[in-house]
This record gives C-alpha cells, sequence and structure tokens, in this order.
C-alpha cells in the first residue's frame, strides 16, 4: 500500500532540503575562509612573539655593549691594565657597585691576551664569588672577541657552554678619547638564566623558553607546533658569536580560534549553534 505525501508536505520536505544543504554549505565557507583568517592571523602572532623575544635578547647585547664602551673608553682602565693605577679596582669595582650594573663578570685583558683582573660578582646577593676556570678559558677562546683592533669596535652576542649560556660584550682599552693605541680588551659578561628569562618574560609580557644542547642546527629556524587547540608553541634560533651553535627561544601563543569560532556561530545561527558546535567538534 503506497503512503500518499500530500503536496504541501512535499513543498516543506523540498525547503528543509535546501536550508539543510544551505547550512552546510555556509558551514564549508565559514571553515574555508573565516577560520583560515584566523589561522593566518594567529600565525602571525606567534611570528611577532617570537621577534619580540629574540629583539629582548639583542636588547640586553645592546646594553652590555654600552656599558663596556663606557669602562673601556677611558684613562682610568687604560692606565689599570697598563699597570699604571693599582688602586683602579679599590676606587671602582666594589661588588655593590658592580652588581647595580646586573652583570655577572668584568674581565679586563692585556695586548698580549693575558688577565690581568677578573671581577665576578653575584648580583643578588652583591658579593664578589670566583669565575669558574670553564668560562674564563672559554671567552678567552672566543677569537671574535679578542681580535679587535680599532678603539671603536664592538662585538657582542652568545657565548653558549654545556652549563651556561652567557650574554657577553668586548671593546678594546684605549684612551677617554677612544684613540689608538688599543691597550687590551675589556669583557663583561651576564648570564641568560632563570632569573634573566624571567625579567624579559615579565619585560616583555611573553612566556619565554630557552632549549639548548644537542639541538640539530637546522631545527627551528622559525615554526610553530600546535600543544593543543588551544596553544600554539613557536620556536626560533639565536646563534652564538661565530654560528658554530645556537639556542632554541620557544613561547606558547594562546590561541583565540576556538572561542571566537563558537562566537561567530552564535552571531550567524542563534537558533542551531548547539548542534553546529556539536558538529565541529565532535
Amino acid at each position: 500500500m503506497k503512503v500518499k505525501i500530500s503536496l504541501s508536505r512535499k513543498v516543506l520536505l523540498s525547503i528543509t532540503g535546501v536550508i539543510t544543504l544551505a547550512l552546510v554549505v555556509m558551514l564549508c565557507v565559514f571553515d574555508e575562509i573565516v577560520l583560515d583568517g584566523f589561522t593566518r592571523l594567529e600565525e602571525r602572532e606567534v611570528q611577532t612573539n617570537l621577534e619580540r623575544a629574540k629583539n629582548s635578547i639583542n636588547s640586553e647585547l645592546v646594553e652590555l655593549a654600552r656599558i663596556c664602551a663606557d669602562w673601556a673608553r677611558w684613562d682610568d682602565t687604560r692606565d689599570f691594565v697598563l699597570g699604571k693605577k693599582p688602586d683602579f679596582i679599590e676606587a671602582n669595582l666594589q661588588a655593590d657597585s658592580v652588581s647595580n650594573l646586573n652583570f655577572n663578570f668584568m674581565m679586563f685583558v692585556d695586548g698580549s691576551g693575558k688577565i690581568v683582573h677578573v671581577s665576578a660578582v653575584d648580583p643578588e646577593a652583591a658579593e664578589y664569588i670566583l669565575l669558574p676556570q670553564g668560562i674564563t678559558d672559554r671567552v678567552l677562546a672566543s677569537q671574535p672577541l679578542l681580535t679587535m683592533t680599532e678603539p671603536k669596535d664592538s662585538k657582542s652576542g652568545l657565548i653558549i657552554l654545556p652549563e651556561e649560556i652567557i650574554m657577553v660584550a668586548a671593546q678594546p682599552i684605549s684612551n677617554s678619547a677612544a684613540e689608538k693605541p688599543v691597550s687590551g680588551t675589556l669583557i663583561i659578561g651576564r648570564y641568560l638564566n632563570e632569573r634573566t628569562i624571567k625579567r624579559l618574560s615579565e619585560q616583555t609580557q611573553l612566556d619565554i623558553g630557552i632549549m639548548h644542547g644537542d639541538v640539530p642546527a637546522h631545527s627551528y629556524e622559525a615554526s610553530a607546533n600546535l600543544l593543543s587547540k588551544d596553544i600554539i608553541e613557536g620556536y626560533t634560533n639565536f646563534s652564538n658569536l661565530d654560528g658554530s651553535k645556537h639556542i632554541t627561544l620557544k613561547s606558547p601563543f594562546y590561541c583565540t580560534g576556538a572561542k571566537d569560532k563558537k562566537c561567530l556561530l552564535r552571531l550567524f545561527f542563534p537558533h542551531k549553534q548547539k548542534n553546529i558546535i556539536k558538529m565541529l567538534y565532535n
């Protein structure tokens, strides 16, 4: 026995089918265009955050170079490395005054590459400490720091050790007018440790992390990883002075795409939002 369907019922079914098809098309357009726009926006935000993280370290290096220049281009410093000012340390390098400059060590090297004096401090305790011999040896082995010949030359960058990451700046030692002859080299260093990273994170309002060690040179030149539907973590490299090693900076971005997707669904489909959201997320 055939069931007759009235014309009005057929029309209603047809209209329902058309509406359903239109809804599916709109969802596809939404997913391809609107959500793709969110993805591109979030990618740009990740890149911007990584650049801000790198710039925060570059700013530290610029500051170290400025401090180093102030001390290296000074008659008193020149006379000290030449052996003409024995009271220089007592008069200028008290532990509290050095710690106020917020670096960890200051190394005076004469023209022959021999260390004249090292002042190493614990900035938190404002006390002198011994600089580990391994750090001293590695700093002196960094040729870019000790091969400058012009009074206004400057070098800064990272020295990466298994146990420490050190931001360093170096300047030739000369008179206060920055004139030849060069009498040696002044090297100052600041550890890129948890305390420094925390300060940089607070300054930039970013959650900055650092990886170093046996990381392949080609890894994380600039990339991102989706940790969850709400978190994208970006990665980028920061090379040392001679480019032979690098650290990897990482910073998570807490994406808003999922939240905004629900907001837009409520805007466009206020009566169907529960079913549609269930379709999209299940």
